[in-house]
């Protein structure tokens, strides 16, 4: 995760990708998108959506350029983004299962807690962005009691 945001912070910081593309050197971008996707920072539909764009600026005239690029950069930031949030909220959640499947094995939850828990952890898995924070604390909290 640390490696992720700095990354994210350097690419911005940096405008790394901004010269590149200025500078027309497509095959780095490329590269760059490649090695991206390898690390799992980017996805495939991500990939193949970027790679694409990335052809449409290198046919693009000069006043559709400057707008291709700026979208570009800005897509590709978003993508890392998102693909390094969904990893963290992946961690929570296989952590929590494993900490239920402990609590279980350990007698120190029923099974019809165990299937209680499960349900909500299922929910926690289809709740959106802002949603999974406030029900994944909530859910810590009550493995917490049963830790005790």
């Amino acid at each position: 995760m640390v490696s992720e945001l700095m990354l994210l912070n350097a690419l911005e910081e940096s405008n790394v990708i901004s010269v590149l593309i200025k500078h027309k050197d497509f095959e780095t971008l490329n590269r760059l998108l490649n090695a991206l996707f390898n690390q799992g920072l980017i996805s495939r539909s991500d990939l193949q959506r970027l790679a694409l764009k990335l052809l449409r600026i290198t046919n693009a005239g000069e006043e559709e350029f400057e707008k291709l690029a700026e979208e570009f950069e800005k897509e590709l930031i978003m993508a890392i983004r998102i693909r390094s949030s969904r990893k963290r909220d992946i961690d929570i959640l296989r952590e929590f299962n494993m900490k239920l499947e402990k609590l279980y094995k350990r007698g120190l939850i029923s099974r019809s807690d165990l299937q209680r828990l499960a349900l909500k952890l299922l929910r926690i898995t289809n709740a959106g962005e802002e949603e999974f924070e406030k029900l994944a604390e909530e859910f810590e909290k009550e493995l917490m009691v049963f830790e005790k």
